[in-house]
């Protein structure tokens, strides 16, 4: 699991502090989604989800956080818009990724 270095953050996460350092750690976070990207699929996940044997098995991309799962999809329609404002492709969702990493990490991607 990674968390982009500008992620977006629903004003519904109060302690925002809190929940990146629980994601960081992998500790589960009542009630805290995250809209992630794996490979070429954007999905809507649990922070518990996350801290499972399948969600540790897999390397997330967090894009942004959550509370609630209502909230988390709404956040996701953002991003979304975001992309769309950037001229990023709607079929694509790895070039998403663009609006969660600083130049060191794109520079790093790009080194793969």
């Amino acid at each position: 699991m990674h968390l982009g270095d500008e992620i977006y953050i629903s004003d519904t996460v109060t302690d925002v502090e809190t929940a990146v350092y629980a994601l960081r750690r992998e500790v589960p976070v009542f009630r805290l989604w995250c809209v992630c990207l794996h490979e070429d699929r954007l999905e809507v996940q649990s922070a518990r989800s996350l801290c499972t044997p399948y969600g540790k098995s897999r390397d997330w991309l967090i894009l942004g956080i959550a509370m609630g799962r209502k909230n988390a999809v709404e956040l996701l329609l953002q991003i979304a818009k975001d992309a769309a404002a950037q001229g990023l492709s709607m079929t694509d969702q790895r070039q998403w990724a663009r609006l969660v990493m600083t130049e060191a990490d794109a520079a790093q991607e790009r080194q793969r």
